[in-house]
């Protein structure tokens, strides 16, 4: 069951991240420590932590709860 919640996972995951240039570029490219852009709405590529401004995420479908966190 575990793999198959993981495949789910990625098959959702965005396949584009986009930099904070503003190009648009392959996720699986994007090296550590490069700041992307996760807009509104966005689904969110890669793991990794707010270095500005905030928002909320629901985080459902890796956890299986029902729950916003900020």
């Amino acid at each position: 069951q575990a793999r198959d919640a993981l495949a789910q996972v990625l098959a959702i995951r965005p396949d584009t991240a986009e930099l904070s240039s503003g190009e648009e570029v392959p996720a699986e490219g994007v090296a550590v420590g490069t700041l992307i852009l996760v807009k509104p709405g966005a689904k969110v590529p890669l793991d990794g932590h707010v270095e500005k401004g905030s928002s909320t995420l629901d985080e459902s479908m890796l956890t299986g709860e029902h729950h916003i966190s900020k």
